[in-house]
């Protein structure tokens, strides 16, 4: 670690919850791209979230070529449960790689109810993309649920479209 002086002292460097997480192996992130997504297609990803764990989810981030919408919704109903597993990748690249316990899918289809936590609308042109992120921009969602991030191209055309999500475990 690096000394850090104030006014000739030795001072300890504060790191944030998040940058602490990462060192401790404990922030993952997932991340799902379509380089031709077509008009009023979706990207969307499934997370199951077991019995005993609580995800806080820290940040959604969007990539969008044109117009597009983001949205969380809690407790969907699903006709197509995902089947493609997104492979949580622990950001702590230099420690024996803790596993998440969440698992997350590429392709569940037919999505309807549940609860719109989130509802992002992103403009095309200079302003193409979008995010969370900051200390207190965090839902903690509950366990034994399952939730869906779905990113939707708004633009009438074809796009590149990109999500990736980061969070944090907390077992019982």
């Amino acid at each position: 670690m690096k000394k850090i002086t104030a006014f000739g002292e030795i001072a300890l460097p504060v790191l944030s919850s998040e940058h602490n997480r990462v060192h401790a192996g404990e922030m993952y992130t997932a991340y799902l791209s379509d380089a031709i997504l077509g008009a009023s297609a979706t990207l969307l990803m499934e997370i199951r979230i077991p019995d005993g764990i609580e995800l806080h989810l820290k940040t959604i981030n969007f990539y969008t070529g044109s117009d597009g919408e983001l949205e969380l919704i809690e407790a969907p109903t699903i006709g197509i449960v995902g089947t493609t597993p997104l492979e949580p990748m622990n950001r702590n690249r230099n420690k024996q790689y803790k596993k998440a316990h969440v698992s997350i899918f590429s392709d569940p289809a037919t999505i309807s109810a549940g609860t719109l936590l989130e509802d992002m609308h992103v403009a095309g042109g200079a302003q193409t993309a979008g995010g969370e992120r900051g200390t207190d921009l965090e839902w903690e969602l509950q366990e034994d649920t399952i939730y869906i991030v779905r990113l939707t191209n708004q633009s009438g055309q074809a796009q590149q479209c990109d999500l990736r999500i980061e969070f944090y475990e907390e077992v019982d």
